[in-house]
Protein backbone atom coordinates (compact mmCIF):
# COMPACT_ATOMS: atom_id res chain seq x y z
CA UNK A 1 0.00 0.00 0.00
CA UNK A 2 1.13 3.48 -0.67
CA UNK A 3 1.30 6.03 2.43
CA UNK A 4 -0.70 9.32 1.88
CA UNK A 5 1.69 12.19 1.37
CA UNK A 6 0.89 15.57 1.49
CA UNK A 7 -0.81 16.90 -1.25
CA UNK A 8 -1.73 13.90 -2.64
CA UNK A 9 1.91 13.32 -4.36
CA UNK A 10 1.55 9.80 -3.57
CA UNK A 11 -1.52 10.00 -6.11
CA UNK A 12 0.62 11.51 -9.14
CA UNK A 13 3.75 8.94 -8.21
CA UNK A 14 1.31 6.12 -8.67
CA UNK A 15 -0.20 7.60 -12.30
CA UNK A 16 3.49 7.99 -13.24
CA UNK A 17 3.79 4.81 -12.15
CA UNK A 18 1.04 3.56 -14.23
CA UNK A 19 2.09 5.30 -16.81
CA UNK A 20 5.32 3.34 -17.46
CA UNK A 21 3.31 -0.30 -16.59
CA UNK A 22 0.68 0.79 -19.00
CA UNK A 23 2.42 -1.77 -21.82
CA UNK A 24 2.17 -4.30 -19.62
CA UNK A 25 -0.47 -4.16 -17.37
CA UNK A 26 -3.74 -3.78 -18.68
CA UNK A 27 -6.24 -0.53 -17.85
CA UNK A 28 -8.60 -3.36 -15.58
CA UNK A 29 -5.59 -4.38 -12.98
CA UNK A 30 -5.07 -0.18 -13.25
CA UNK A 31 -7.76 0.50 -11.82
CA UNK A 32 -7.58 -2.27 -9.21
CA UNK A 33 -4.27 -0.46 -7.85
CA UNK A 34 -6.03 3.43 -8.22
CA UNK A 35 -8.83 1.81 -6.13
CA UNK A 36 -6.83 0.55 -3.93
CA UNK A 37 -4.49 2.96 -3.30
CA UNK A 38 -7.91 4.93 -2.53
CA UNK A 39 -9.09 2.37 -0.21
CA UNK A 40 -12.02 1.24 -2.25
CA UNK A 41 -13.44 -2.01 -0.93
CA UNK A 42 -15.55 -3.07 -3.76
CA UNK A 43 -15.26 -6.37 -4.28
CA UNK A 44 -16.35 -6.51 -7.46
CA UNK A 45 -13.22 -4.80 -8.98
CA UNK A 46 -11.41 -8.42 -7.11
CA UNK A 47 -14.34 -10.24 -8.94
CA UNK A 48 -13.93 -8.95 -12.47
CA UNK A 49 -10.03 -9.27 -12.77
CA UNK A 50 -9.51 -12.58 -10.90
CA UNK A 51 -10.86 -14.57 -13.89
CA UNK A 52 -8.35 -13.15 -15.82
CA UNK A 53 -5.59 -13.82 -13.07
CA UNK A 54 -4.27 -17.00 -15.04
CA UNK A 55 -3.62 -15.02 -18.60
CA UNK A 56 -2.82 -11.93 -17.19
CA UNK A 57 0.15 -13.36 -14.88
CA UNK A 58 2.36 -13.92 -17.51
CA UNK A 59 2.67 -10.46 -18.54
CA UNK A 60 2.58 -9.48 -14.92
CA UNK A 61 5.98 -11.71 -14.66
CA UNK A 62 7.39 -10.60 -17.70
CA UNK A 63 6.98 -6.88 -16.62
CA UNK A 64 9.15 -7.77 -13.53
CA UNK A 65 11.31 -9.71 -15.20
CA UNK A 66 11.96 -6.59 -17.75
CA UNK A 67 12.28 -4.23 -14.08
CA UNK A 68 14.65 -6.81 -12.72
CA UNK A 69 17.29 -6.12 -16.38
CA UNK A 70 17.50 -2.27 -15.04
CA UNK A 71 20.42 -0.79 -12.74
CA UNK A 72 19.39 0.10 -9.50
CA UNK A 73 19.55 3.45 -7.91
CA UNK A 74 22.34 2.55 -5.35
CA UNK A 75 24.27 1.07 -8.56
CA UNK A 76 23.55 4.14 -10.67
CA UNK A 77 24.65 6.37 -7.87
CA UNK A 78 28.39 4.33 -6.88
CA UNK A 79 28.69 4.67 -10.62
CA UNK A 80 28.18 8.28 -11.10
CA UNK A 81 30.33 8.80 -8.06
CA UNK A 82 33.10 6.51 -9.38
CA UNK A 83 33.26 8.63 -12.78
CA UNK A 84 33.71 11.75 -11.06
CA UNK A 85 35.89 10.62 -8.01
CA UNK A 86 33.74 11.20 -5.55
CA UNK A 87 34.57 8.02 -4.14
Amino acid sequence: HIYQQEENTHLDKLEAWLNISKQFISEDWQNLQRAWVNENTDVTLWTTLLPLLATTSAEHRFFSASLGQHDDLCDKLVRFCTKHDAI
